[in-house]
C-alpha cells in the first residue's frame, strides 16, 4: 500500500442527537455567495458541450451513486467553525453539488446516477430527475430520514437495477468537484488496478478498541487475520477511505456484501478499511473531491464497533 501523505485521523462520533435539519436559535442566514442555482442552471451546464475522456482505468462506464440529506419541513442546518451561529440552506447545498457535478462529468461516461433522498425538497429532486436527458437517473426514498448504509444497500443491491458498471463512485452530498476530479479518479484508479487495488479515496487512519475489534470479529468478513500496527507500541490501526467520496469495483462490492448490513449511519468506512485487510484486499489513496466534514446529519448514533 503506498502511504498516503498528510494521513488524518476521524473525529469520533458524539452521543446520539436529534435529526439536524431545525434552525438554530438566533442564528444568521447564509446567503449563497454566487448567484442563486435554479433547475434551469443545472440543466445548462450538464448540456455544455465536453470531450469524452478515453476509458482508461473506470471502465467505458462508470455508476454514480449520491446520498442527499435535508431538513424535511426546515430549510436550514447550523453552520460550524468560523462560521459557528450560522446557517447554511439544505436546498443551496444540494443545488450547488448538482450544478458542480453537471458541470465536471463527462455524462458519456455515466452508466447511471443513483440518489438516495432524505428529508431532500421537491425542487432538488425534480432538477436530480431532470438529469435524466443526460444519463439513467434512479432515485431511492422514501424521502425521509433514514440510516445512510441501508439506503446504500439499496441503491447497490437493486434486483430491478443490478449494478453494471466496473466501478462505482460513492459520494456524500458535501463535496466539492474540482475541475479535472474526474480525469484525477481515473488515472488514480488506472494507476491502483496495476497493483490490485480495489478501493480509491483519500487516506486516513483508526485505532480501534479492543470492544471495536470484537465487533470486526463477530462479522461474516473477519478472516482472522491480525490488525495492521504502526508505532513503536505496535498499536492496532485500520487504514480506510473517508467515507464521503471515494469508488469501488463493483466485483468486489458484490464480494463482500457491502454495506455490511450490520452497519446504520456510521463508521462504515472504517469497517470497510478493515473488511479490505481482513480479505488481502487492496486500497489506493488518491484525492479526488474535497470533503467538507460537515456536522452529522439525520442522525448521530454511538456503534457496537466505534
Amino acid at each position: 500500500m503506498r502511504a498516503a501523505s498528510p494521513v488524518k485521523s476521524p473525529r469520533r462520533p458524539g452521543k446520539p442527537v436529534r435529526a439536524l435539519g431545525a434552525k438554530p436559535r438566533e442564528s444568521v442566514i447564509v446567503k449563497p455567495t454566487g448567484p442563486h442555482t435554479t433547475p434551469e442552471d443545472v440543466l445548462k451546464a450538464a448540456g455544455a458541450l465536453r470531450p469524452k475522456p478515453a476509458a482508461d482505468g473506470l471502465g467505458e462506464k462508470v455508476t454514480i451513486s449520491a446520498v442527499f440529506y435535508g431538513g424535511g419541513s426546515t430549510e436550514y442546518y447550523p453552520l460550524t467553525g468560523v462560521d459557528r451561529g450560522k446557517s447554511g440552506s439544505f436546498r443551496d447545498l444540494h443545488m450547488r453539488f448538482l450544478l458542480q457535478l453537471a458541470s465536471t462529468v463527462p455524462w458519456s461516461r455515466i452508466g447511471s446516477l443513483r440518489v438516495a433522498t432524505n428529508d431532500v425538497s421537491s425542487e432538488v429532486i425534480d432538477t436530480i430527475k431532470s438529469l435524466n436527458a443526460y444519463c439513467p437517473v434512479l432515485t431511492f426514498g422514501p424521502n425521509v430520514n433514514e440510516f445512510k448504509y441501508p439506503k446504500m444497500r439499496r441503491m447497490w443491491h437493486d434486483s430491478e437495477h443490478p449494478l453494471d458498471t466496473e466501478v462505482v463512485i460513492s459520494l456524500d452530498d458535501d463535496v466539492e468537484f474540482a475541475p479535472g476530479w474526474f480525469d484525477k479518479l481515473e488515472a488514480g484508479v488506472k494507476a491502483g488496478r496495476k497493483t490490485g487495488a480495489v478501493v480509491y479515496g483519500d487516506h486516513y487512519r483508526f485505532s480501534p478498541s479492543r470492544r471495536t475489534i470484537k465487533w470486526y470479529k463477530s462479522r461474516p468478513w473477519w478472516r482472522g487475520r491480525e490488525l495492521e500496527t504502526r508505532g513503536g507500541r505496535k498499536r492496532a490501526v485500520v487504514n480506510f477511505t473517508l467515507g464521503g467520496a471515494w469508488a469501488m469495483l463493483t466485483d468486489y462490492i458484490k464480494a463482500l456484501n457491502w454495506p455490511d448490513p450490520a452497519i446504520h449511519h456510521c463508521g462504515g468506512d472504517v469497517c470497510l478499511g478493515e473488511a479490505l485487510w481482513q480479505n488481502e484486499m487492496k486500497f489506493h489513496p488518491v484525492k479526488f473531491c474535497n470533503q467538507q466534514n460537515m456536522p452529522r446529519r439525520g442522525f448521530t448514533e454511538p456503534h457496537p464497533f466505534l
